[in-house]
């Protein structure tokens, strides 16, 4: 048995806001939620939620939006959408009600945008599923692959599927994604679980968790994976299944590393990265997006209320 090299803790420095929503009563009125990110020629384009007001029901409906920032400075935001990335489904499709972004993977010229999509349900609130739309001109459009999920339900995977994170190397595709195991009541109960792929389009997944839980029900999602070097590290969102929307229970951003893509070492405290003691980001911290500029990592991320006032960056300290 071969020693495996222990992995030291990341530090990050937060840098504040970076988008904060208009409040206007438009399409975009609130949130800035689950941010996803790709490198374009000149400039960083960065995909998120959004929602306009609650409707005559009380009820919300999710869109995608994206701002650009700065090359040199992911906290300057220097152009955005003028409207919603791609349209909702039509009645009975998987995003009739919700769209949301979770990663962006070029595959040769063609733009890959995989997100979330949802619809209302009786029994319980919603059910979730993965969608891909593709951009053949450099993203400045998208349209959906076809009106139907990429991922959804199983006989293995029952429930929902949500928050892929897609990464190719050496001509095979990855994705870490969160799989519904139960409802209670009205919440659902996640992990995160792995899937293969050699053209980022028809998947093989094992319905196994990847990542062992730490807390009572535990809810993970919205994964976010980054090679450096020769070792995998993922970064991810992890919660108490009930009782979560306080700062005692709510999301923390949780870590693990491999060496192989089969086995991951998990250990929170090394994750860099935790709630403040005031202000946007001091219930919770979630929905982290890694990415390299240049020689440098930063991370995109959510505070409080699931990202209703926006997302904020750190970088990575050296």
């Amino acid at each position: 048995m071969h020693n495996v090299a222990q992995q030291e803790a990341f530090r990050w420095e937060k840098l504040g806001l970076v988008y904060r929503p208009p409040r206007d009563g438009g399409w975009r009125d609130i949130y800035g939620q689950a941010p996803a990110v790709v490198q374009l020629r000149d400039r960083i384009r960065v995909f998120f939620a959004v929602r306009p007001a609650r409707d005559e029901h009380g009820l919300y409906k999710a869109n995608m939006s994206w701002v650009d920032v700065a090359s040199d400075d992911p906290t300057r935001i220097i152009g955005e959408a003028a409207g919603p990335v791609v349209p909702y489904g039509r009645p009975g499709t998987f995003d009739e009600h919700g769209l949301m972004p979770s990663c962006l993977n070029w595959s040769g010229e063609t733009l890959r945008l995989y997100y979330c999509g949802w619809m209302r349900l009786v029994g319980v609130p919603y059910a979730v599923s993965i969608g891909v739309a593709e951009s053949r001109d450099g993203g400045a459009t998208f349209a959906k692959a076809g009106e139907g999920p990429l991922f959804s339900r199983t006989l293995q995977e029952p429930y929902q599927e949500n928050g892929p994170y897609v990464v190719e190397d050496n001509g095979t595709w990855y994705m870490w994604y969160g799989s519904g195991t139960q409802w209670i009541g009205d919440e659902a109960i996640y992990i995160i679980m792995f899937a293969r792929s050699s053209d980022g389009i028809v998947w093989e997944r094992d319905a196994k968790p990847l990542i062992p839980t730490v807390v009572e029900h535990e809810c993970q999602a919205r994964p976010c994976v980054l090679k450096i070097g020769s070792r995998w590290h993922i970064w991810f969102s992890y919660r108490y299944g009930l009782s979560f929307r306080n700062s005692e229970r709510g999301y923390r951003i949780g870590y693990a590393w491999s060496d192989d893509l089969v086995t991951w070492h998990r250990d929170d405290a090394l994750s860099g990265i935790d709630i403040s003691a005031s202000g946007w980001d001091s219930q919770t911290v979630c929905y982290p997006c890694v990415f390299n500029v240049g020689s440098d990592i930063y991370m995109y991320y959510n505070g409080n209320d699931f990202g209703e006032g926006g997302f904020g960056c750190a970088k990575l300290i050296r």
